[in-house]
Parts: structure tokens; C-alpha cells; sequence
């Protein structure tokens, strides 16, 4: 009986060792095909996958046609141990496959679906606090005068979706973001913001109801690419408390995200603020180590 036992135990796990490294390669492949790179190992890929299927789908078919499931611990004992050795290969190839698949990225400054624009609030002198010097190039100012209070004075670059559950972009997939923003100015600090539609709390009338996630940037960082991972990122205080949100739900949250951008934080500097955003691109792994 334990010998009738381990012999079906080693059958099925070698059918699971072929199902699941089928679906390993076949995402390397697809990762390949998907970034138009590495055309030669995505065409050996495939190659070696077709053939590799039909081998061991001929295998499985003659052992299993010959010897009933029942009567599997009969199978012929040097063609199981071949049909092992193969899926025990095969497993140890697709666990360390993963270090040659290329990285999952979004760029999102070129992304056609987002609308880039400039959000502020109008100063005492009619004039608005934040403004277009290259649309095409992303690069704005943000006025900061001297003589009002800095919680009266707002000035953000952001790249929208529309407000809502249909137009979202899950960004909790990716691990980091590779940031390229060029500053001019006295401001010590800039904040990446993440705004995520919660149904819970949010409303498609109010954008201030979507959860404000950032990550608090030293503008020293700037004058270099960069990267951050999406574990920095922290939801606002001031937003916890104008909503009323529990401890229980003031996790941060990225997978509906509505709008992704930069602005300053909540004390600026009297200046103008001058931004490029090069780049804002997340990355990632297509399967997890």
C-alpha cells in the first residue's frame, strides 16, 4: 500500500512539475515578445517549449496507456525514474529562469491614456500659482510669493486618469519607480503623490477624497536619477483626519491610483520653483521570487 502510495505521489507531481513550468516559460516568452528585445532567446524559447511539450506529453500519454493509474507503482521502473529525472530538471531550471526574464515597466510620462496638467489656486494678484513653461517637456513653475500664508499658496504636476473605478491604474504590481525630475529653487523637500480611488471613502465629485499616498523627496536627490521603492510611500495626516479615517484602513493603497505627480510640501519656500519631470517609469518582476 506504501509503495502504491509514493508511486501515485510521484505521478502527480510530475504532472504538476510540467503544468507549472509550461506556464513559467511560457511567461518568459511572453515577457520577451512583449518588450521587443532578446528576439533570439525568445525564438530558442519557443522552440525548445514546443518540443519539450511534445516529449513529455508523448511520455505521459505511452506511460499512462500502458499502466492504468491504479496499477501506476507497475509502470516501468527506469522509464518513471526518466519521467522524474526530466520533471525534477525542468523544476530547478524554471526556479532560477527568473534572474534572465527582463523587467515588467510602465513609463508613465509616456503613457497615452494619462492627462498631464497643472493644478494651483489663484494668488492675491489674480495670477495662479502654477503654470506651463513646456507642456510637451513637462516643465512648469510654481510661484510661491512672499506675504501670504503657505497653506494658501498650492501648486502640483500631475498625470490624471479620470476620477472613478473604470479609468484606474493598478501600480501595486511594480516594486519601484526610476524617477528623473530636474529642480530649481530653495525648497529642501518634494513630495511623489499617489492618489487611489477607495470606494469606502471615495467619491468621483471630490478628488480630495482619493487616498493621498506620498513619499517625501530631498531635492538634493534630484540632481541625479533616482530610484524609490513603493513600500516609502505613507498616506498624509492631514488627509487621515479631514476623512475620518481609522487606523484599520490608513494603510497606504496603490491599486486604483487616479492621479501621480509631484508637488511641494506643505511648507514652500518663498520662490520660484522651477520642474522638469524627465521620467517617472515603475518596474517590476514578472514573477515573484
Amino acid at each position: 500500500m506504501s509503495k502504491w502510495l509514493i508511486s501515485v505521489l510521484t505521478h502527480r507531481l510530475c504532472l504538476a512539475s510540467i503544468n507549472w513550468t509550461a506556464c513559467v516559460w511560457g511567461n518568459a516568452t511572453y515577457s520577451c515578445r512583449l518588450f521587443g528585445r532578446f528576439q533570439l532567446l525568445s525564438s530558442v524559447l519557443n522552440r525548445f517549449f514546443d518540443l519539450l511539450s511534445v516529449i513529455l506529453w508523448h511520455s505521459y500519454l505511452h506511460l499512462s496507456n500502458s499502466q492504468p493509474l491504479l496499477s501506476v507503482s507497475r509502470m516501468n521502473a527506469n522509464n518513471r525514474r526518466l519521467f522524474g529525472l526530466v520533471a525534477i530538471v525542468l523544476s530547478v531550471m524554471a526556479l532560477y529562469s527568473y534572474r534572465f526574464f527582463p523587467e515588467k515597466k510602465y513609463l508613465l510620462t509616456a503613457a497615452p491614456e494619462v492627462n498631464p496638467y497643472i493644478y494651483g489656486v489663484n494668488l492675491p494678484n489674480g495670477r495662479p500659482s502654477g503654470l506651463w513653461l513646456n507642456e510637451g517637456e513637462r516643465k512648469f513653475r510654481c510661484i510661491y510669493p512672499a506675504g501670504i500664508p503657505d497653506y494658501g499658496c498650492y501648486c502640483s504636476f500631475n498625470l490624471g486618469y479620470e476620477v472613478g473605478e473604470n479609468r484606474v491604474v493598478d501600480i501595486s504590481r511594480y516594486s519601484a519607480i526610476n524617477l528623473s525630475i530636474e529642480y530649481t529653487g530653495t525648497a529642501p523637500k518634494m513630495r511623489l503623490l499617489a492618489r487611489n480611488f477607495d470606494k469606502r471613502c471615495s467619491n468621483s465629485e471630490d478628488i480630495n477624497s482619493t487616498k493621498y499616498n506620498v513619499i517625501l523627496l530631498s531635492t538634493k536627490e534630484l540632481r541625479h536619477d533616482f530610484t524609490v521603492k513603493l513600500s516609502e510611500f505613507v498616506v498624509t495626516e492631514w488627509w487621515l483626519m479631514t476623512y475620518g479615517i481609522d487606523r484599520q484602513n490608513s494603510y497606504p493603497q496603490l491599486n486604483n491610483v487616479v492621479n501621480f505627480g509631484v508637488d511641494f510640501s506643505d511648507s514652500m519656500t518663498v520662490c520660484n520653483h522651477g520642474v522638469k519631470v524627465n521620467k517617472i517609469e515603475f518596474v517590476g518582476e514578472w514573477i515573484s521570487r
